[in-house]
């Protein structure tokens, strides 16, 4: 698939002098709606030049409407409205920016295992590709293979959360801890709010099993002075 796996088209950002014919090839590919091609995208090796191909606002919204719509007059209207902002064409992204400096990962307890840690790096990704970056572009197809992507990585998360028991007596364990700062028990009450919403895209048995599992781990912690405050 294009040599993808290794990695040759997404170096090319920062060698080759023309970023808009990039930001052209790239919207092209994303927009071939293939669930491996996006999974490529968003990982470690190649997220960061991906969206480097995308910083050109001009060129990236005209390459989604030349290959999505097919429709003249469609083109000729995003034309106008291009032609209307003078400054579009000389506009630029940060998304390298945000992705390697302002972006934070919050981890409360370690998360012993590379693969299931990528994939919640990938989920961030690929929620930011597509409520940002691609904003402009996303059609039905392509929010449904993201909506995939994110349902089968959120799984594997849940999964492995719900299996490892060391996991869960450390992260727990917080809320137990008369020596732990508020700050840190609050981040647990968020981390199983999220966690719960995550879950719900489970099955119904496991689902309730995981309910009831929690609510026996949480057993009878103090939530008074964590909750009575705002997260």
């Amino acid at each position: 698939m294009l040599g993808i796996s290794k990695r040759p088209l997404f170096n090319l950002i920062g060698i080759s002098k023309n970023d808009s014919s990039l930001t052209s090839l790239l919207c092209f590919i994303v927009l071939l709606n293939d669930q491996p091609l996006i999974e490529c995208i968003i990982s470690d090796g190649n997220v960061i030049n991906s969206v480097g191909m995308l910083e050109c606002e001009y060129q990236r919204r005209i390459s989604g409407y030349f290959i999505k719509e097919r429709d003249l007059n469609a083109i000729l209207t995003e034309l106008t409205l291009c032609l209307d902002e003078p400054d579009l064409g000389n506009e630029k992204e940060n998304y390298r920016d945000f992705l390697k400096n302002k972006s934070k990962y919050k981890e409360i307890v370690p998360i012993n295992n590379p693969g299931i840690e990528t994939k919640i790096h990938e989920i961030f990704r690929a929620l930011y590709l597509r409520d940002t970056v691609l904003s402009r572009v996303m059609d039905e197809g392509l929010m449904s293979t993201f909506a995939s992507i994110l349902f089968f990585h959120n799984i594997e998360i849940v999964n492995y959360i719900h299996q490892d028991r060391q996991f869960q007596t450390d992260l727990f364990g917080i809320l137990v801890d008369s020596s732990s700062t508020l700050d840190r028990k609050r981040d647990v009450v968020l981390f199983v709010q999220q966690f719960c919403s995550i879950a719900k895209t489970t099955q119904m048995p496991a689902r309730v099993g995981l309910y009831r599992y929690m609510e026996n781990r949480i057993g009878n912690a103090d939530f008074t002075n964590v909750t009575q405050h705002e997260c």
